[in-house]
């Protein structure tokens, strides 16, 4: 029996059911989070309730794993990522495996502008992020949001100057960027602990709603899977890891942001053939996954709200 820890699961049910679907019988799903009061306890095979992350230390989940005989860890947050990536390694020495990337790693995707400083110190499409509006045009439009963990629910977009400084206030570390008109992709990727791009899926977001894809689409966009392909290895990335890409109305790509986790539609990606939790629990193991077929089917995921009768 493979043992799995969700951390920080609250209401991610689509990802538990994606797991249980893609491992089968041969996964036990436990989650954990510091609300007894939660959804998705409802559907994993146990829940286990934890003290708030910043309560933490690593010999609590030390223990918690060896407890409950659990192999694999999975963040699905930005504070769980920087948590487990610090003490990875440490866990490995225990034999317990978690699916994230480097501290470093980490460090730059949740910092929207070191973010930016290193891949255009690169030359690569990113979107122009900085501390104030000071750098833009004064007829640019622009986007206001925070600078750290991923920017979803609280961002301000479609503003003048004045406007984004008004909106700043808001926000506890607020950085601003042009705001563009155009097409908005998540790209899933999966690059292995060799620090290989295994595979990419493209997807569109059709319909959005505080920050994740209601309404997504598997498209192929060679365009995209190259420039973030690039990204992700310039990174230090590894695991399963999701950028999101615009393409504005001259058909530019620019680079939005990287959440270094399974995202709230990457379930699509999953079932569409980036089969990553499989390839990482078998690299985990010790296996060279770098021949495994890869095929991407061309689906659409319509997420919507259900009730469970208990």
């Amino acid at each position: 029996m493979t043992n799995i820890l969700i951390t920080s699961a609250a209401n991610k049910v689509p990802l538990i059911e994606c797991f249980k679907k893609l491992l089968g019988f041969s996964a036990k799903i436990f989650i954990a989070d510091c609300a007894d009061n939660n959804i998705a306890k409802y559907f994993a095979d146990q829940f286990i309730k934890v003290v708030p992350l910043k309560d933490s230390v690593i010999e609590d989940y030390i223990l918690l794993c060896r407890k409950y005989q659990i192999k694999y860890i999975i963040p699905t947050r930005e504070e769980d990522l920087l948590f487990f990536s610090l003490y990875r390694d440490r866990l490995e020495i225990q034999g317990v495996y978690v699916l994230v990337s480097s501290v470093e790693a980490i460090r730059i995707t949740n910092d929207k502008l070191k973010f930016y400083k290193v891949l255009n110190a690169e030359n690569l499409p990113v979107i122009p992020t900085f501390l104030t509006t000071e750098q833009f045009h004064e007829k640019t439009r622009l986007v206001v949001k925070e600078r750290f963990g991923a920017g979803s629910k609280k961002i301000f977009v479609n503003l003048d100057k004045e406007q984004a400084v008004q909106v700043s206030y808001q926000l506890e570390n607020p950085i601003v960027q042009p705001y563009i008109v155009g097409k908005e992709y998540s790209v899933d990727v999966y690059i292995t602990r060799k620090k290989q791009v295994k595979a990419v899926v493209v997807r569109e977001r059709q319909l959005i709603v505080d920050g994740e894809s209601q309404i997504t689409k598997v498209l192929d966009h060679p365009s995209i899977s190259g420039l973030i392909s690039k990204a992700a290895l310039l990174l230090g990335l590894e695991g399963h890891v999701m950028f999101q890409v615009f393409e504005d109305e001259h058909e530019m790509l620019w680079i939005i942001e990287c959440n270094a986790r399974i995202g709230g539609a990457s379930t699509l990606s999953m079932y569409a053939g980036l089969d990553s939790i499989n390839w990482w629990i078998s690299e985990c193991g010790g296996k060279n996954v770098a021949e495994s077929p890869v095929v991407i089917k061309k689906i659409k995921q319509v997420r919507y709200k259900k009730d469970l009768l208990l």
